[in-house]
């Protein structure tokens, strides 16, 4: 492992540059700093000392998949508050390179880490401030902005504040804080996670998910190593007279969350993309404004779903606020479809979660679930609104769900 220390300061602006802890190298704009990304593609952690950088964004780095943090690398600040921030710039790049040629961009990636089409595992990012507001100003246009997005396997993100998080409704272009995905060698054990203490600031109302771990199964029978996100909360405003922002947290196999918050959302959990399996929330508080947790999913051609199984919400705290609908759900789980194409909803259980809604007159649904393949769906032990009502809708098994 290499290590390779930046520094923004001017007193360091004289040195000779070596890029050890005394003698870091200077980083004075975009373009310095990413340079020195592109230097070093491989097993390096880049050591921040106190101070603001700025990055170009991920689509600067064309040359390599936009990956502009290479397999086994990392990017460490020295936490705090603010103490170390990186921030995408305002003349960030707003072109994507396809084989059609320069093509504008759609969002704005502040980092892409690890890799998207090979073998990518370890990623660090610790103890920064990421700042992706640039990109509301960037090209003439606010855009959606992702973070941090994340292909590998077996990553580190502690101590992360994450600022500026946009996405837009119209054309549903989501936006993200941190986001992620494997990475793209399907040999590689997926999963291994640890996430801890990040706190995600996203706008009001907007189309975006704070924290998502996308871990999949891409293979059948393939095995999926176990993450954790821990003290992690995610907030956005309060929307006024309409619907709030998307979704706090999202995540499809082998995750669990554990003293983790969120405000500001229609959602604490939601997830309609891919299959879901041993996902665990366990002292968890969520204020939502629709669903707390919401697990829809119509199949389609880009979006296979095999289950949504073996889901536990454990010593949770919910609390339906400022609803803008005529009703609002602690549980939806749906197959999505009408026809043939349906899929699993087996062993989803609420247990021991305090539920509270601070709008008595609209209705409050403990469950509603439409899936004709339910089994095990169930609320018990938990303290509900005194109006809470349970929803089975056909061709739901009127067997397969149960508030006790």
């Amino acid at each position: 492992m290499n290590d390779v220390h930046l520094s923004s300061a001017p007193t360091h602006r004289d040195g000779s540059r070596s890029g050890n802890a005394s003698d870091p190298l200077v980083i004075v704009s975009a373009g310095d700093f990413d340079a020195v990304l592109r230097q070093h593609r491989k097993d390096t952690t880049f050591h921040l000392h106190p101070g603001i950088y700025e990055t170009r964004g991920a689509w600067a780095f064309d040359q390599y998949d936009f990956c502009s943090l290479g397999d086994g690398c990392g990017l460490v600040g020295v936490g705090g508050s603010a103490q170390t921030t990186l921030r995408l710039a305002h003349d960030c790049e707003c072109k994507v390179a396809t084989n059609r040629g320069q093509v504008a961009a759609q969002k704005f990636e502040m980092i892409i880490a690890g890799s998207r089409s090979g073998r990518a595992e370890k990623i660090r990012v610790e103890g920064l401030t990421l700042d992706a507001r640039g990109g509301q100003h960037a090209g003439g246009a606010a855009l959606p902005t992702v973070a941090l997005h994340v292909f590998a396997s077996r990553s580190t993100l502690k101590d992360l504040h994450v600022v500026g998080i946009d996405g837009q409704w119209q054309g549903a272009n989501e936006g993200f804080g941190i986001l992620v995905n494997n990475c793209g060698d399907a040999s590689v054990k997926p999963g291994g996670h640890t996430i801890e203490s990040c706190r995600v600031e996203c706008l009001s109302g907007a189309y975006v998910t704070g924290l998502y771990c996308g871990v999949t199964n891409p293979q059948p029978n393939t095995q999926v190593a176990p993450s954790t996100v821990h003290d992690c909360h995610v907030v956005a405003p309060w929307a006024v007279h309409s619907k709030h922002a998307h979704a706090a947290f999202a995540a499809n196999t082998s995750t669990t969350f554990t003293s983790c918050s969120g405000e500001g959302f229609d959602r604490f959990f939601f997830c309609d993309t891919g299959s879901i399996d041993s996902i665990v929330l366990k002292d968890c508080r969520g204020f939502f404004g629709y669903c707390a947790i919401d697990l829809p999913g119509p199949v389609g051609p880009g979006n296979p779903i095999l289950h949504r199984q073996n889901f536990q919400v454990r010593d949770c705290s919910f609390t339906a606020v400022h609803p803008h609908a005529d009703h609002v759900i602690l549980l939806n789980a749906q197959d999505g479809s009408e026809g043939s194409k349906t899929f699993p909803v087996h062993n989803i259980s609420i247990q021991g979660c305090t539920v509270t809604s601070d709008n008595p007159g609209v209705a409050f649904y403990a469950v509603s679930v439409k899936a004709a393949r339910t089994s095990g769906v169930r609320v018990s032990g938990c303290t509900l609104p005194a109006n809470h009502k349970l929803g089975v809708w056909p061709p739901t098994p009127a067997s397969s769900v149960a508030v006790v």
